[in-house]
């Protein structure tokens, strides 16, 4: 690893190991391998709920998102499409409720969405950190394994006094057994989605601020 430091005595609970740094980051990482079901977009799009409208953001505040009903066609150009990727790439299946026209004229589809036995293997419900002062929000993911730091680069060893440092490490995928991921199966995941962003990463490089805080060292936001 190229550290011929010595990082601090075991005993102390403020010591910045190695194995430290390594297990701190990892939880910033863990999701990295995984693809958010509503990406970077605004969650202001309507879901249909026991035949109540609700926005999603909200609906995703204290439920489950599956099953839900989702209204196919109209105004919106986001969501619907969004579950039909998803639904194309075989983690979800729906079934057709009713059908009415739009407001254009043009149908309108209310299809209920489920996850298929394999989107329940690969999803879960994380939390995708918002800006400024929000609230985290939670957004369904579906995950090719679990984001561990691999190696720690560089790190400086903060002096006395000092109660920041920066770290390089990389990082890697491991499945339910700590087997490395390092390719993926075409199904489901050559079919989910049609953006830069949703092209799934399995190891990377990254920096992160370390804080000294009462509750010991901590990733700065």
């Amino acid at each position: 690893m190229g550290l011929a430091l010595t990082l601090g005595s075991c005993g102390d609970p403020n010591a910045l190991t190695e194995d430290r740094i390594s297990e701190i980051v990892s939880e910033e990482v863990r999701l990295s391998p995984c693809i958010e079901f509503f990406g970077n977009g605004p969650l202001f799009a309507e879901a249909y709920v026991n035949n109540a409208r609700v926005e999603m953001a909200d609906f995703l505040t204290g439920n489950e998102p599956f099953p839900v009903t989702v209204a196919i066609g109209g105004f919106d150009n986001v969501t619907g499409p969004r579950f039909q990727d998803f639904e194309a790439a075989g983690l979800l299946v729906s079934k057709l409720e009713s059908e009415q026209t739009g407001m254009m004229g043009g149908p309108v589809q209310y299809r209920r969405f489920d996850l298929t036995d394999l989107g329940r293997s690969l999803y879960q419900l994380g939390e995708k950190k918002q800006f400024r002062d929000r609230p985290p929000r939670k957004n369904p993911l579906f995950c090719a394994g679990k984001g561990q730091v691999s190696e720690v680069v560089r790190f400086i060893v903060p002096s006395d006094g000092q109660n920041t440092t920066q770290v390089t490490y990389r990082w890697n995928t491991v499945d339910a057994g700590g087997n490395i991921v390092s390719a993926l199966p075409d199904q489901p995941w050559a079919n989910i989605g049609k953006y830069q962003s949703d092209r799934l990463p399995l190891e990377g490089e990254g920096t992160a601020t370390l804080a000294l805080t009462n509750n010991g060292w901590e990733v700065m936001d």
